[in-house]
């Protein structure tokens, strides 16, 4: 049997959704296309969106259901042009 999730690709706007004590960004969200929005939550993933805050991305991951959130494991991210 084939445990692997799907691979899905769309299109969002990265959003901060939590910030620290100093006003730095700790967790943000895709907010996609089709109004769904899905949580990144690895620290490695967030570091590397940074710098994607508040532009429209083309991302590509996998995705898994924490305490009724919708989380993204990205794969690929490209800046949309």
């Amino acid at each position: 049997m084939d445990n692997r999730k799907p691979v899905i690709h769309f299109k969002g706007i990265i959003i901060p959704s939590d910030w620290d004590d100093q006003g730095n960004v700790t967790s943000i969200l895709i907010a996609a296309c089709d109004e769904k929005e899905y949580h990144v939550t690895a620290p490695d993933a967030i570091d590397r969106l940074k710098p994607f805050l508040r532009k429209e991305i083309t991302v590509s991951g996998t995705l898994e259901k924490i305490k009724g959130k919708t989380h993204i494991l990205i794969s690929n991210v490209e800046k949309t042009t």
